[in-house]
């Protein structure tokens, strides 16, 4: 009988560890290394690496996303000036204006070009110029010195801002490029996140279920034991008391 009361104490140790193992499993969400082994809860937290380093590698990407955003809202605009400018021109050789008209006109489009100078040297994206550059700088110097007061200086005009206008063009085009491909690579990275925090939560993730299923069987067992071994110190308590009286 002593050994069966040491058999029942045993077991409800167990039951009474894996009672505990049950808890920190659920309210962890972790499957533990008590019950996993070690090296397969290894693997599951590589996985978990990798899923945060293709995280991280997205926050770069937003981050060029908003700067190629940033970059194509000012050549949009400097493309909105340029055509201004170019409106300008041929208003200025329609031949109907006088020379206070063209002069208002011309005042106007350095105006424009004042702007342009000023996105030049101010566009700015985390503290770091976007537009000036020796593309951009070209576009620039090339309207520096507008004159309407002849057909000269306004085809002049008209010819740089056309040329600017083509230029700009191109950069939208590759800014919209490259914007296409950064969104791809956000899609491919989010998907890759996805797919590995979902293998990564099969191996490490707890299966509630199961682990409820354990948890109620392991507490009914317990009881169970504590029960058997109660009884079991009663009657070997009651056979001494025999014994002795």
């Amino acid at each position: 009988m002593i050994g069966s009361i040491g058999s029942a104490g045993s077991g409800q140790v167990a039951h009474v560890n894996s009672i505990r193992t049950g808890f920190k499993e659920i309210s962890s969400g972790e499957k533990s290394s008590s019950t996993t082994s070690p090296a397969i809860l290894e693997i599951g937290r590589r996985l978990l690496n990798s899923a945060t380093f293709a995280e991280a590698r997205n926050r770069n990407i937003t981050n060029s996303i908003s700067k190629s955003q940033t970059e194509s809202a000012f050549v949009q605009g400097s493309q909105d000036s340029l055509a201004r400018i170019s409106e300008l021109a041929v208003q200025a050789n329609s031949g109907i204006m006088n020379a206070n008209d063209k002069k208002a006109l011309e005042l106007e489009a350095q105006e424009l070009s004042n702007s342009l100078n000023f996105d030049r040297e101010n566009a700015k994206f985390n503290g770091k110029q976007v537009m000036n550059d020796d593309e951009f700088t070209a576009i620039t110097e090339s309207l520096n010195n507008i004159d309407f007061s002849s057909s000269e200086g306004i085809k002049a005009t008209a010819d740089a801002a056309t040329a600017a206008q083509e230029t700009l063009s191109s950069r939208q085009a590759q800014l919209g490029s490259e914007h296409n491909i950064l969104e791809q690579r956000f899609e491919a990275n989010l998907e890759e996140q996805a797919n590995l925090l979902d293998a990564a939560t099969r191996i490490t993730g707890t299966d509630m279920a199961a682990a409820m299923t354990q948890l109620t069987g392991s507490m009914i067992m317990s009881d169970v034991s504590s029960a058997v071994s109660s009884s079991g110190a009663a009657l070997e308590s009651s056979r001494v008391a025999a014994l002795l009286s």
